[in-house]
């Protein structure tokens, strides 16, 4: 019987800092574009604001692990283009300067994926 990896690891601390999302595909399709210019600090213990050269907007985001898979909750209410975001992604692997993510229901299984860089 095949022994599925534990979940991967992640830390508060590690995601402080300022991030950008380098990578965002919906549906197997690049939508990098829609977050260009774009910042985002995580902010213990669970917000999340997302800053352009026009203003800011605040969300919400938390890990927990269900199971044998790490999860990344993040929701902005009903803030276009962020509330393409609003999903429970799945950490597939993360460093101290890139988080990747997927999630993995959709319209295309395994389609959507996000890479937050700093």
């Amino acid at each position: 019987m095949l022994k599925r990896p534990p979940p991967i690891e992640i830390h508060p601390g590690q995601m402080s800092g300022i991030w950008k999302a380098t990578r965002f595909y919906k549906n197997k399709q690049d939508r990098s574009f829609i977050l260009n210019g774009y910042t985002f600090q995580f902010k213990f213990p669970a917000t999340v604001t997302a800053s352009f050269p026009g203003g800011t907007y605040d969300g919400n985001w938390q890990f927990r692990v269900p199971g044998d898979k790490t999860v990344l909750s993040l929701n902005f209410v009903l803030t276009v283009p962020l509330n393409e975001l609003n999903k429970d992604w799945n950490l597939i692997d993360s460093s101290a300067s890139a988080i990747h993510l997927y999630f993995p229901g959709g319209t295309l299984v395994g389609s959507d994926s996000l890479l937050f860089e700093k």
